[in-house]
């Protein structure tokens, strides 16, 4: 099996709040619209380097039930993946 390089990896946020405030410009710029526009934008930057950093967690994993629903559900599909593309998949039905 090659080794494939994982991208795009889902996360949540540990704090939401904190990852919306973050998510649009102007709601964060509002606060430190006083500030000299340099020190706003190094702030700014900080946040979002802290919030992408420190603020995500991994999903929770997926319940064996459901996981189960799903294999069964698809099974059909997966086989004729793994016909199609000449690769064995059956770890995929496990």
């Amino acid at each position: 099996m090659p080794a494939i390089e994982r991208t795009n990896v889902s996360e949540y946020q540990r704090i939401r709040a904190l990852h919306r405030w973050l998510t649009p410009t102007t709601r964060m710029e509002r606060p430190l619209r006083y500030m000299p526009e340099g020190t706003r934008r190094r702030i700014i930057s900080l946040l979002r380097t802290l919030n992408f950093k420190y603020n995500r967690i991994p999903p929770p994993p997926l319940d064996p039930k459901i996981r189960h629903e799903l294999t069964a559900g698809y099974r059909n599909d997966i086989l004729m993946l793994q016909d199609l593309i000449g690769r064995d998949l059956s770890h995929w039905l496990q």
